[in-house]
């Protein structure tokens, strides 16, 4: 009966023993010691300092985004330019020495994709022969044979083809 008087009751109406109320009162004391420290400034300010960088990080990423997408249309310019560039130098370097030189040698009037344009090497030296009007209607005159021999006519759709 002497234990029971030194039993103390909980919230419910439990029952319990007094070693057990010490140290609940000591882990109440370390919940309320750790509560105020997270209420401290430094802590609201650290957490306000991290808040900003997850921000600024934010943004950053979001302007990276932005940059990738013009570098890759600047890519993609700067593809096409180097493309035209080398169909005009493999234009020129096809038709040096000859007559057709004279017209053929702006990137506008250069000669590209002959194996697009002519089904053969036939089709392209009849239309050299005969001449013709171009799809920007620039009017070509016949070249005749003493001109550009059928051999160059055949290096030329082949290197252009």
């Amino acid at each position: 009966m002497v234990q029971e008087e030194n039993n103390i009751e909980d919230m419910d109406g439990n029952t319990m023993m007094p070693m057990y109320v010490g140290k609940i009162d000591e882990m109440h004391d370390f919940i309320k010691e750790q509560r105020t420290l997270q209420e401290t400034p430094l802590n609201k300010y650290l957490s306000y300092a991290v808040f900003a960088t997850l921000i600024v990080v934010g943004l950053m990423y979001s302007q990276m985004n932005g940059m990738h997408e013009r570098v890759r249309v600047s890519e993609s310019k700067l593809d096409f330019v180097l493309e035209s560039f080398d169909n005009y130098k493999n234009s020129v370097k096809a038709l040096n020495g000859i007559v057709c030189i004279q017209c053929h040698n702006t990137p506008d009037m250069m000669l590209q994709n002959l194996g697009v344009v002519f089904s053969d090497v036939d089709s392209f030296k009849t239309y050299v022969r005969t001449g013709g009007r171009q799809k920007n209607g620039m009017v070509m005159p016949p070249i005749p044979a003493e001109s550009v021999d059928d051999y160059t006519l055949v290096r030329i759709y082949n290197s252009l083809k």
